[in-house]
């Protein structure tokens, strides 16, 4: 049977800025789009710009807590935020119609640090239980794969602007885990994503985004 593991933590972002949200497919994968209805910038160079920023912020804000795990030495003077900002320049985008574009299955939430990302991770759903299932593969250990690391699955909801984090298993576990995704998230908004961090939490892996199946 399933191991059940009830969430770490809950972070919390809103916008009033935020208006007309809609999804779209493009090659398998689920993409969100939204328009703003307020903006204060003057050209329209800035205010795309300004948007994007703006809206890799929001993100970078509800996964907060997430980002303190998977991103444990953001070096001298910089957040865990700073950094989610830096490396992931480019994946916010803009039109001229100010339609926010945000490329989740690129979205990076780790910077790896001595860390690889877990093998042969998947993810299935059970609508009914309103649950997530983790299965892990075996795994080559090294000096960069530790079987003590732990893996981590992160939930992220954009059109709730919420994030929750699950400690999974460590890397030498290979039984499966089911979560628990909140009552309130409708199943189709939730985007995966795992990552491994060292024993003593001081490295951590990439992320990878998995698709749930």
């Amino acid at each position: 049977m399933p191991k059940l593991k009830m969430l770490l933590v809950t972070e919390v972002s809103k916008s009033s800025e935020k208006a007309d949200t809609t999804f779209y497919m493009q090659n398998g994968d689920k993409y969100f789009r939204s328009k703003i209805d307020k903006n204060t910038s003057k050209t329209l160079k800035q205010q795309m710009q300004r948007l994007a920023f703006g809206e890799k912020g929001r993100i970078a804000k509800a996964l907060q807590r997430v980002l303190a795990v998977s991103i444990p030495k953001p070096g001298k003077g910089l957040s865990p935020s700073n950094v989610f900002m830096r490396i992931n320049d480019g994946l916010v985008t803009v039109n001229e119609d100010l339609e926010v574009t945000v490329n989740y299955p690129e979205l990076q939430l780790g910077n790896r640090d001595d860390r690889d990302t877990p093998e042969g991770m998947t993810v299935t759903a059970n609508s009914e239980e309103h649950s997530l299932t983790f299965a892990h593969g075996a795994e080559e250990f090294g000096a960069y794969a530790e079987a003590t690391d732990k893996l981590y699955a992160a939930l992220y909801n954009p059109v709730l602007q919420r994030s929750e984090l699950y400690e999974l298993c460590t890397r030498a576990e290979t039984e499966p885990v089911t979560v628990s995704v909140p009552s309130r998230w409708e199943m189709g908004d939730v985007h995966v994503y795992v990552f491994a961090v060292s024993e003593d939490g001081r490295s951590s892996s990439y992320s990878e985004y998995l698709t749930v199946s």
